[in-house]
């Protein structure tokens, strides 16, 4: 019985190669769409995840009475919470761009001396690659011993043009004066989901001595005065954070009273990119309205395509009135009917998943580029999307399946084959709400798109005075 509703429902599709086409290519390209603008969503939404500590990693910040929220700590705090706070597992101190400078080295096959500019250079803890999962390509994860180093497998790449390089000495010129710095390890570079991406790490213990600091006291990393370090702690599983930021706070203000008007926080890994609610008060590196704006736009655009399919399939439903009222005749049931009519539409969602993806193979990098990010079918790559995808497979076959195969399985077989059948008032009614909704929002998509360009060419050209 299921080959036979298989057969009839080829046989259908296969004699309105019109109407077929016009819907497979409508339906397809409103779910490329949809899964163009949910790998945006899905790589924002992973943001961070790869790290193994991710449950247990918080950043370290402080919050003012007034409401501000800043999340530079002065170095010297760090060690006094480690040694206080036994539920700390681990505390990562990292200082962004502030060993940028020129580096320099003799090439060991010419002898030339090779010479530039590096940014993103950073200085770290030594237990950096510990509570960050950035895994090694070459040499030994740790930053202890002053004067060390390790980079990026595109930064060794760039500058050596292998990433074999471990134990290699180059000379970094900076704020900190002319440094020797030996390369301790290579790491992979970091995932385009990462919101820490080092180019080059240097040891924070370096500055521990002033030859190391070169006469900039306040880069001390034992200060108490000056905060230009990001703090990250690793708790202990089962660890209560907000009593030990409470702990962290009392820490804090016995050891700088001048800081008694601000209190410790920390904020989850978890909320760093993206935050859990439009209302949360810290600052993140990614914006939850823009995801939730987009993944609204998807929806929209996919029940834009549903319901141009059960527009267009009860158009066609009036030409097959006949056949509906044939059927009837020789017994077959409402039930069967229904099932028959759902068949076609699952088929026709079927080829459209599958043109869907092709779609979105053609446009990936056009879309890349739009972006700014390194998107692929690859950031879907996980079992809940699939399932996802297949609930959603079924549950438009049978919403806008449904409604046809249920005016088509109403006919009165008599009044069918007389050729007399008319759609009734309500079904009228349906379809005019469902073409104003479709025109309404694919109206409002195209006066906001032409209303953003017109902004940004604004915003490029316009004199600034």
């Amino acid at each position: 019985m299921l080959k036979n509703y298989f057969t009839v429902a080829l046989r259908n599709l296969s004699r309105n190669k019109t109407f077929t086409a016009i819907n497979i290519a409508g339906l397809a390209t409103g779910i490329a769409v949809f899964i163009l603008i949910f790998e945006f969503v899905a790589a924002e939404w992973s943001s961070n995840r790869f790290h193994a500590n991710f449950k247990q990693l918080y950043r370290v910040g402080s919050s003012g009475k007034a409401g501000d929220n800043d999340f530079y700590l002065a170095p010297g705090f760090a060690p006094l919470m480690q040694q206080q706070v036994p539920a700390i597992k681990a505390i990562v101190r990292v200082t962004e761009d502030l060993g940028n400078g020129v580096i320099s080295y003799t090439d060991e096959k010419t002898g030339q001396l090779k010479v530039l500019r590096e940014e993103n250079i950073a200085f770290a803890d030594s237990n950096f690659f510990q509570a960050f999962s950035f895994p090694l390509v070459a040499g030994k994860p740790s930053l202890a011993a002053p004067n060390t180093m390790a980079m990026a497998a595109s930064t060794a790449i760039k500058i050596f043009g292998s990433t074999r390089v471990s134990g290699k000495v180059i000379t970094l010129s900076n704020q900190f004066g002319n440094s020797s710095f030996r390369i301790a390890a290579v790491f992979q570079d970091p995932l385009e989901q990462s919101d820490i991406r080092p180019g080059i790490l240097l040891s924070l213990n370096t500055l521990q001595s002033a030859t190391g600091r070169n006469g900039n006291d306040w880069a001390d990393p034992n200060t108490l005065d000056n905060s230009f370090t990001n703090c990250y702690i690793v708790l202990q599983k089962g660890s209560n954070a907000k009593a030990i930021s409470r702990q962290l706070t009392r820490i804090v203000h016995a050891a700088q009273p001048a800081a008694a008007d601000r209190t410790v926080v920390l904020q989850p890994f978890n909320e760093l990119h993206l935050a859990p609610s439009f209302s949360y008060p810290y600052q993140t590196f990614g914006s939850l309205k823009l995801v939730a704006m987009l993944l609204a736009v998807a929806v929209l655009v996919l029940l834009i395509a549903w319901i141009n399919y059960i527009n267009l399939s009860t158009v066609q439903a009036m030409k097959r009135a006949k056949e509906t009222g044939v059927r009837k005749v020789l017994g077959a049931s409402r039930g069967q009917l229904t099932v028959q009519y759902l068949t076609e539409t699952l088929l026709i969602t079927l080829l459209s998943v599958g043109l869907s993806f092709l779609i979105v193979q053609l446009l990936q990098g056009l879309f890349n580029s739009f972006t700014g990010k390194e998107l692929s079918l690859g950031v879907l790559n996980h079992g809940w999307f699939w399932w996802a995808l297949l609930a959603g497979i079924l549950f438009g076959s049978l919403l806008s399946g449904g409604y046809v195969a249920f005016v088509l399985s109403s006919f009165r077989p008599v009044v069918a084959i007389r050729g007399k059948v008319t759609a009734n008032g309500k079904g009228i009614s349906l379809r005019k709400c469902l073409v104003v909704f479709q025109f309404t929002i694919s109206i409002v998509f195209i006066i906001s798109t032409i209303i953003l360009y017109r902004q940004l060419q604004y915003m490029k050209h316009t004199d600034l005075g």
